[in-house]
């Protein structure tokens, strides 16, 4: 009954040393994409219907029911095989990847699904300049070096494969999302770059109306060119500057939600928040917190007592 793990883009199975390290356990598989970390087999197109057919047919090599974890588009290949072939799995844990019928891609990608376009933008990509950009998102430097260090043209072309097969991917997988019967754990990483940006997306599905600022700086400028009606706060907002961004939003008069894993609920009202949460949070939480806040529920006084 082994434990599989399968990686992301544009990683390689050598992702998950530093997790299996700290693993109890001597039954770890992990498995290598094609095209990622080495060639890719003759005839194999990259789609994502390619890369679930090559992933069930691996797994099926393995003693069930077996324990599945993916991460990325990992975590997108992990469900959708365990959609399909739910009794092969004990369990199964997925992080940093959305299947939502309305779920929009991130800028990049959307590049990359753009003929042409993306051909260019990966051409451009290099080595250093990648372990550039995935240290500023937070990835540690050595494991930044590895993974940028393994991106070749065959990986580059399997990217672009995968990623315009998938433009439409949650209206395709998401029905059979019901089909799942075992145990299952979704993460999402606090500090993902895109963690902001799922946040986003479920409130512009509620039918608000969202300006999105990655730091304090930014926050300041949008909240004075829109004046908006609520200010969602991260305290960890630029290094910590979040408590400082809440005094600065509630002296404009505006409502301000703090969020934070690390500091009190006590600092943010005392900062001027109106209601905080602690994170992680459930996406639902949040809009039921967004919308009691501008009068369409009444949840607040579960959040925040009555001072």
């Amino acid at each position: 009954m082994p434990a599989v793990f399968v990686h992301g883009v544009p990683d390689t199975e050598r992702v998950w040393s530093g997790v299996i390290a700290r693993l109890r356990r001597n039954d770890v598989v992990t498995l290598s994409l094609p095209g990622f970390g080495g060639e890719a087999p003759p005839g194999f197109d990259a789609t994502k219907e390619a890369y679930v057919d090559w992933l069930i047919a691996e797994l099926a090599r393995q003693p069930g029911p077996m324990d599945v974890v993916g991460h990325d588009w990992g975590a997108l290949l992990v469900t959708r095989a365990v959609s399909l072939r739910p009794e092969a799995f004990r369990s199964w844990a997925v992080g940093g990847a959305p299947l939502d019928p309305d779920y929009e891609w991130h800028q990049a990608v959307r590049l990359w699904q753009t003929p042409e376009v993306g051909e260019r933008v990966m051409e451009s990509m290099t080595a250093p300049g990648l372990q550039k950009v995935l240290a500023a998102a937070g990835v540690p430097a050595t494991d930044a070096e590895e993974t940028a260090r393994h991106v070749d043209a065959t990986m580059k072309r399997c990217i672009l494969a995968l990623y315009r097969s998938a433009v439409h991917v949650g209206r395709e997988w998401s029905d059979d999302l019901r089909r799942i019967t075992a145990p299952g754990l979704v993460l999402w990483g606090e500090r993902d770059p895109y963690a902001a940006e799922f946040a986003e997306f479920f409130l512009k599905t509620e039918g608000f109306e969202v300006v999105l600022a990655l730091d304090a700086d930014d926050a300041v400028g949008a909240i004075a060119a829109d004046r908006p009606q609520l200010a969602i706060v991260d305290l960890l907002i630029s290094g910590g500057a979040g408590l400082e961004l809440c005094r600065r939003v509630h002296d404009r008069g505006i409502l301000v939600l703090a969020l934070s894993s690390v500091a009190t609920r006590d600092a943010a009202i005392e900062a001027g928040a109106s209601a905080f949460l602690q994170k992680p949070l459930e996406p639902l939480q949040l809009v039921s917190v967004v919308k009691d806040l501008l009068g369409t529920s009444s949840f607040l006084n579960e959040v925040v007592p009555a001072r």
